[in-house]
């Protein structure tokens, strides 16, 4: 029998089995699909269920080959094997196996799942990879070679028994897995790798990448490649532009600024950054630690420190002040920056003084108002720190330290001017509630005090100075109107007095 005889032959024989095994065999009239027959599970009669939640039964797709007794391997188009690959419904290649008294000897079936499944992905990313076009791929040929695994006996009875156990009773677990198995076959953790062309408008730039200190280089060219059963196919490509760069920290380190003039160190928690060993040379080596207000670049004898824009940026009075601790130690200088990481060992450098970073009145200034402000806010028994912008801190600042003075008991000067008034002279022996508000984002803080004024005439106005400080209180009161008010009345009725100076300050910026 030539080829073509012994395929008839099979294909008889093969509906003859799948009749004595109650299957339901259908042929395919034109094999252009991978499959010559789709086989099908009759419906199951069992009443375990209802009818409209029976399971639908098994159907799979089948190529048939017939050999001449002693062959193993065979040949089928790549288009065929792809088809009955990609199938997520159950998919084999049955092989009968004929003797010279053309007596069916052995069957096979080979199941594409598994290792099987994998041989036709991979032959298909080979042939792409030799650019073979799509016109052409159906000229193309696998060979596959059966197993003894794979042999069953040649009756109905077998066949049944080979299906069940390689489909399952559920059709749709089995696509649910065969899906997920296309998807996963071949491909490692990490399938994709991108090779890129850079252009470095100076000679460090790339290592000041790697560190932090730029977020971006010119990118000239950008290749994407997917990595699967270890071969490289590319996805897409891109050409000039901007790469952005968001390295990881390889260490945490702790940042303390000391000066010889300062009563306590400054104190940050900061990322160590260093560039890849292959971007080192004897030039550029170096590292940087950023913090979020400044980030600090370390040579091999010395270190630099640049500073972030820091308007609108909130923080707690406390961080605020460390800070400013720092910016005052600079500005002073004999003194030391220590790193002291989790990892590598701890490092100190002297600390340099920079006349040009700020200067020492205005460290001054803000470490006085950022105490007065954390003292205010411990006295309003606020337990969490609100953060606040130097701005925010800037625009109450004469009113925090007025309160502050009051609350400390210290010579106060707060002078008002009001139109001169023929009872002047008795308003110097009455008392006074003092009030000042302060509305943040986060807490809306009430100060009242007890004081007494003295007066002097300045011109046609009054001069009114704070002669005496009797008691003070702070709070935190509720974030709505109103609220200021009430809390004075009530600073009224408890002290008993009727003269009120209040003043409510907004520190919120838009």
């Amino acid at each position: 029998m030539n080829s073509d005889e012994l395929g008839e032959k099979g294909e008889s024989h093969f509906k003859e089995i799948c009749a004595d095994a109650g299957l339901i065999c259908n042929k395919s009239d034109r094999d252009r699909s991978g499959w010559d027959f789709i086989v099908e599970f009759p419906l199951d009669k069992a009443k375990e269920t209802t009818l409209d939640k029976r399971i639908s039964p098994v159907s799979c797709y089948i190529q048939l080959k017939t050999m001449k007794d002693g062959n193993k391997s065979f040949k089928m188009r790549l288009t065929s094997a792809e088809r009955l690959a990609k199938e997520v419904k159950p998919a084999f290649v049955y092989v009968f196996l004929v003797n010279e008294k053309l007596q069916f000897t052995r069957s096979y079936i080979l199941h594409f799942t598994g290792d099987r499944l994998s041989a036709v992905l991979k032959k298909l990313r080979v042939e792409e990879l030799k650019g073979t076009s799509r016109n052409k791929i159906n000229k193309k040929t696998i060979s596959l070679t059966v197993r003894d695994i794979e042999c069953i006996g040649t009756t109905g009875e077998s066949l049944r028994g080979a299906l069940v156990s390689m489909c399952g009773n559920d059709i749709y677990d089995y696509m649910v897995k065969k899906s997920e198995e296309l998807k996963c076959l071949g491909y490692t953790e990490s399938p994709y790798k991108g090779a890129m062309t850079l252009l470095p408008s100076y000679e460090d730039e790339i290592v000041d990448v790697f560190l932090g200190l730029k977020n971006d280089l010119k990118l000239l060219s950008f290749q994407v490649n997917e990595s699967r059963f270890g071969i490289d196919l590319p996805l897409d490509s891109f050409g000039e532009g901007k790469i952005h760069f968001d390295p990881n920290p390889c260490d945490q380190c702790t940042i303390v600024i000391r000066s010889d003039s300062l009563s306590g160190p400054a104190i940050f928690d900061g990322r160590i950054f260093i560039p890849p060993k292959v971007l080192v040379t004897e030039k550029n080596r170096k590292i940087a630690v950023k913090s979020d207000l400044f980030t600090i670049v370390i040579y091999d004898d010395h270190c630099t420190i640049f500073f972030n824009v820091i308007d609108g940026i909130r923080k707690t009075a406390n961080e605020w002040s460390h800070f400013w601790r720092m910016m005052l130690a600079i500005a002073i200088g004999n003194g030391t920056i220590e790193f002291l990481p989790k990892k590598f060992s701890k490092a100190r450098f002297p600390l340099i003084s920079h006349d040009s970073v700020t200067k020492e009145s205005i460290c001054k200034y803000w470490l006085d108002v950022l105490e007065a402000f954390s003292f205010l806010v411990s006295q309003a028994a606020i337990l969490q720190d609100p953060k606040i912008s130097l701005n925010e801190l800037h625009i109450g600042y004469r009113e925090i330290m007025h309160s502050y003075s009051l609350m400390k008991d210290k010579n106060v000067v707060i002078t008002f001017h009001a139109q001169l008034i023929d009872a002047y002279k008795d308003l110097s022996s009455k008392k006074f509630i003092f009030a000042l508000a302060f509305r943040l984002d986060s807490v809306h803080i009430a100060f009242f005090a007890v004081v007494s004024f003295s007066m002097d005439r300045d011109g046609e106005n009054l001069l009114w100075r704070v002669a005496n400080v009797f008691s003070t209180f702070s709070s935190e009161i509720e974030d709505k109107d109103g609220s200021f008010e009430t809390f004075v009345r009530n600073a009224q009725v408890e002290a008993n007095i009727y003269y009120v100076i209040k003043v409510e300050v907004d520190m919120r910026c838009s």
